[in-house]
């Protein structure tokens, strides 16, 4: 409120029940909302948006029966049902270069250098958000169009 983010909630697909480990499932959002809105711009945006999906030959399916495809390979056969859950978190903050979508997850690793840097942080919360997810069987990834242009973080755990 303090800066005027406006938070908002994909309401269409809301998953209606999952299985996940409560505390650790709070701390994957409460990881990756802190971020999106430390990192957001006064009169930014941040949006929270979850869904279903099932396997189906060879892509994914919603609920609704759109069929895409996931920049993660998961092993859909592992969980009973074949039932997971997808939820993304998205920003218009400062951006991720691409050559730092996959590093800022491990530990201590943050994306501006400690001279220039205006964030506060140990660069250890996507870290344990990776290894949450892992925990549960899942699969996390960053998107970004880059410097400027807000982030995505997404991921999905078996429902």
């Amino acid at each position: 409120m303090k800066h005027g983010i406006k938070i908002s909630i994909a309401e269409d697909n809301l998953p209606v029940l999952m299985t996940a480990d409560e505390r650790k499932l709070k701390q994957i959002l409460y990881n990756l909302l802190s971020n999106a809105v430390k990192f957001s711009p006064d009169g930014g945006s941040v949006m929270i948006a979850a869904r279903h999906l099932t396997p189906g030959n060879g892509d994914w399916v919603t609920r609704e029966g759109k069929v895409f495809s996931l920049p993660v390979t998961l092993e859909p056969k592992s969980v009973p049902e074949n039932r997971w859950v997808e939820i993304s978190v998205t920003d218009s903050g400062i951006g991720i270069l691409r050559e730092d979508l996959q590093r800022i997850f491990d530990p201590f690793e943050q994306v501006e250098s400690s001279t220039s840097r205006r964030y506060q942080g140990t660069g250890l919360g996507l870290s344990l958000t990776k290894k949450l997810v892992d925990l549960h069987g899942g699969k996390i990834w960053a998107e970004s169009e880059g410097v400027g242009k807000g982030s995505k973080f997404t991921f999905v755990i078996p429902a």
